[in-house]
């Protein structure tokens, strides 16, 4: 009797049959399908651009100006009272005045003064003084030593404090008044514009300056011709 040999090493009873799916591939082929081309690198073509149709045109471009806005929130005014404190330049021509003053009384009672150069100095020493003083008060009362505070809201979408001084009163922004600021040091503005459209025209500008700066100049400049005044007086010009 002869051995039977193992199921596995036995021959397929379906040898030579032919299954559907592969009746299918060799009944109907695949085409052979092209090659793909290579994918068009990003961007325009190469080349001059193509001019663009008549009403074809972009966007203007969006302004933010971060000075230019509405008053939001109410207006403060502050007025310097007059009893304020004294500005460097009237305090300057003071000090010089009494140096002056003490240096041509010194000088006539050493004999070296007449009485007409006694008189003219002290005539000289009190315009001086006077003239620094009755300006610094005057200013006060026009508002020159005023400070306007107000809120703007700029293109920006921010809203920041602005101070601008020596403005007069009746000249005051008012709320929801479409502005353009011309900056300063320090939040301060140097001048104002009232505008009646976002790029003009100016309907009326508010310029500031330093408070009471016109006056302390003055009085700083009275305050060296009063100093040179004594100088000559010790040396024995006059």
């Amino acid at each position: 009797m002869s051995e039977q040999p193992p199921p596995w090493a036995r021959p397929r009873e379906d040898t030579g049959q032919m299954f559907p799916s592969r009746r299918v591939r060799e009944e109907n082929p695949e085409p052979n399908r092209p090659a793909r081309p290579p994918a068009a690198p990003g961007g325009p073509p190469p080349g001059p651009r193509p001019p663009a149709a008549p009403g074809d045109t972009e966007p203007a471009a969006v302004r933010r100006d971060p000075h230019i806005g509405l008053v939001t929130g109410p207006v403060t005014y502050t007025a310097v009272a007059e009893a304020h404190r004294a500005g460097i330049g009237v305090v300057a021509v003071v000090m010089s005045a009494v140096i002056a003053m003490v240096a041509l009384l010194a000088t006539a009672l050493a004999g070296r003064a007449g009485g007409v150069l006694l008189l003219t100095g002290s005539a000289l020493i009190a315009a001086c003084v006077t003239a620094v003083v009755l300006a610094d008060r005057l200013a006060i009362r026009r508002g020159m030593g005023s400070e306007c505070r107000f809120v703007l809201r700029a293109e920006t979408g921010r809203s920041v404090t602005w101070s601008l001084h020596g403005a007069p009163r009746n000249d005051l922004l008012r709320t929801g008044d479409l502005i353009r600021v011309v900056p300063g040091p320090r939040r301060q503005a140097r001048a104002v514009e009232v505008l009646a459209a976002p790029d003009g025209p100016v309907v009326r500008r508010l310029t500031g300056g330093g408070l009471l700066a016109p006056v302390q100049w003055s009085g700083l400049a009275l305050a060296v011709v009063l100093l040179a005044f004594t100088t000559a007086v010790l040396f024995g010009v006059f």
